[in-house]
């Protein structure tokens, strides 16, 4: 089983993120707390959040935490429910479909303080502890944001198991969650030294070599977008005159 080292950020072999060293950090400590958390990650459009989401699930895996196995992340719109949202967490945990899931609790998981029974769905995700559950876009309506924040998060908290929910929304979006929050993780745009370096080593490996001034070209078209970061990343790479499993190495960027 592979773990996170107490001291490094590094992204695992194979993976490059640009400029989010502080958020790995941070991200790789609650991983080693396996406490209950509900972590906010949140930023306006095109900083990357989708992106880092998925770099977070990387991360749990290395660790050896059970995650989602859906190439994206669950979602949840103005139309969720209660029964969505478990017909979606089923379809990744492959639990048959039943509204008992949601609905019925059980005697089997208590809080051991309280005595008072936990969700069917909460019960699962403890036995399936460490667990990581990623929401990327949070938008829901008013009647199931109620339940997801004063029952189902209460009760993921209540069990005291090793389950963390990261939920990617936009500050506007993410204000709301922010009182059931036990992490916030803001993120800003990129840093411009990051690309810069970046782009630097990258440049250096490219036959001709890039020159300052083109290394800065491509600093600045990146700034705008992380999209155009993992573009440009993609199209140097295919000028690498000898490429080997670490050159060719994926650039995770933008939601």
């Amino acid at each position: 089983m592979a773990t996170i080292d107490d001291n490094t950020a590094t992204p695992p072999t194979g993976e490059l993120l640009v400029g989010r060293d502080q958020e790995l950090a941070s991200f790789g400590k609650i991983l080693r707390d396996k406490q209950a958390q509900l972590v906010v990650l949140t930023g306006g459009p095109g900083v990357g959040k989708s992106s880092l989401l998925r770099k977070f699930q990387s991360l749990g895996e290395e660790a050896g935490w059970n995650t989602a196995k859906l190439p994206d992340s669950i979602r949840i719109n103005q139309e969720a429910t209660p029964d969505s949202f478990s017909t979606q967490l089923q379809a990744v945990l492959s639990v048959p479909t039943s509204k008992s899931f949601i609905e019925k609790r059980s005697t089997s998981a208590v809080d051991s303080a309280t005595g008072h029974p936990l969700l069917p769905i909460v019960e699962r995700l403890s036995g399936l502890a460490p667990f990581l559950l990623t929401i990327d876009g949070y938008r829901p309506g008013p009647e199931f944001g109620e339940w997801f924040e004063k029952v189902f998060l209460n009760d993921v908290k209540r069990s005291a198991a090793a389950i963390v929910i990261v939920l990617a929304e936009r500050p506007q979006a993410a204000t709301k969650m922010t009182p059931f929050a036990d992490q916030i993780i803001q993120l800003g745009p990129l840093d411009d030294n990051s690309i810069r370096q970046h782009f630097t080593e990258l440049g250096r490996k490219i036959s001709p070599p890039m020159n300052e001034m083109e290394i800065q070209e491509y600093t600045k078209a990146a700034q705008e977008d992380t999209e155009v970061l993992e573009r440009l990343t993609r199209v140097l790479r295919l000028a690498l005159p000898a490429p080997n499993d670490a050159d060719r190495s994926t650039v995770t960027t933008v939601e």
